[in-house]
């Protein structure tokens, strides 16, 4: 297995003969785990994302400049921002000023140069998410057998589920690919031979897209644990999302609820960490006028942003995997107590 935390299997447990494998000094148990080793309470579990953050900073944040990077690329690539200025100061601001548009080829181009640079950056973000999951899957399960993880251990725990989750993420893609497919199939059926769409179509189209981004939402919440079940358990490809499905059941809604919560925690946290660097930021160029600087700067700021806050949610995810084995498997038992 790739871990101590999967050595624990709870068919040939016996609360008599049970004994912690690794006795750590009492000044180690004083801070560690990050949650209570039983079925876990909604507090429980985003206390525990933050704290992992604390316990563990280097290896967590190393992971979450390396979703920064892929992400930056990805905008860079796809010309994200671009495309973001001329959507909302070209379209969107005038509509909302109640200004006349013109629905032209160069109106059209915009549009869809927003939505696909945005499906892009969303799909890439998603699935650069799904494999930082697994990889702090591990970190976490160290932390919770009162332990923590270096780099090189927590890299050679992940490559050894790399099949599997390449895998995961084929699946995710597929599926999104089916979803969203589905409806541009319905668009082009609804467009007439001009391109264009009746006001009934376009509300036919959104409800679509509507049902859409319901269904991928279920999809994703259904493959939550998948990365964490194939680092952690070893589990095959077809077996991690056999293993997701069943753990889910009955939990999708509280698992969506922690997860948007810890994510609307982390924005909030990050925007005000954000507006300190912007201000700081500021004074810098303003000391050193270089325009080249302010540009390096700008960048580095949203890296840092993005390597501390980014793998929030997938340490929740990781917790949600837990707290999901202490309920249907009674798991806690099976794991040290201080």
């Amino acid at each position: 297995m790739s871990s101590d935390f999967m050595d624990y299997d709870p068919a040939s447990f016996d609360d008599q003969n049970y004994q912690p494998r690794e006795e750590l000094p009492q000044d180690s148990r004083a801070t560690l785990p990050i949650i209570p080793l039983r079925p876990l309470r909604f507090g429980e579990v985003v206390r525990g994302t933050f704290l992992a953050l604390l316990r563990n900073p280097l290896v967590i944040i190393f992971l979450g400049l390396l979703v920064g990077i892929i992400n930056s690329l990805s905008s860079y690539l796809t010309q994200s921002k671009q495309w973001e200025d001329k959507f909302f100061n070209q379209i969107w601001i005038p509509l909302a000023e109640g200004k006349q548009t013109t629905n032209g080829p160069e109106f059209q181009t915009i549009i869809k140069g927003f939505f696909q640079s945005s499906l892009i950056n969303f799909c890439v973000s998603l699935l650069v998410m799904v494999f930082i999951s697994g990889t702090i899957a591990f970190v976490v399960s160290r932390l919770l057998l009162f332990r923590k993880a270096n780099l090189g251990e927590t890299l050679k725990a992940t490559g050894k589920a790399i099949p599997a989750l390449i895998f995961i993420i084929f699946v995710h893609l597929l599926m999104m690919a089916a979803v969203l497919g589905s409806v541009f199939l319905l668009t082009n059926l609804l467009t007439d031979s001009q391109g264009r769409l009746t006001p009934e179509k376009i509300g036919l189209v959104s409800l679509a897209l509507f049902a859409a981004m319901i269904i991928i939402v279920y999809i994703e919440l259904k493959l939550l644990f998948a990365p964490a079940a194939a680092v952690l358990e070893g589990s095959k490809p077809i077996e991690a999302i056999k293993r997701s499905w069943d753990l889910s059941r009955g939990l999708n809604l509280i698992n969506l609820f922690t997860t948007i919560v810890t994510a609307v925690m982390a924005t909030l946290a990050a925007f005000l960490v954000a507006v300190v660097l912007t201000l700081i930021q500021n004074l810098i160029t303003q000391m050193i006028s270089n325009p080249a600087l302010a540009s390096s700067l700008e960048i580095l700021n949203e890296l840092l942003l993005q390597a501390v806050f980014s793998p929030l949610v997938p340490i929740t995810w990781c917790l949600l995997y837990v707290n999901a084995r202490f309920i249907k498997e009674d798991f806690w038992r099976q794991l040290p107590q201080k």
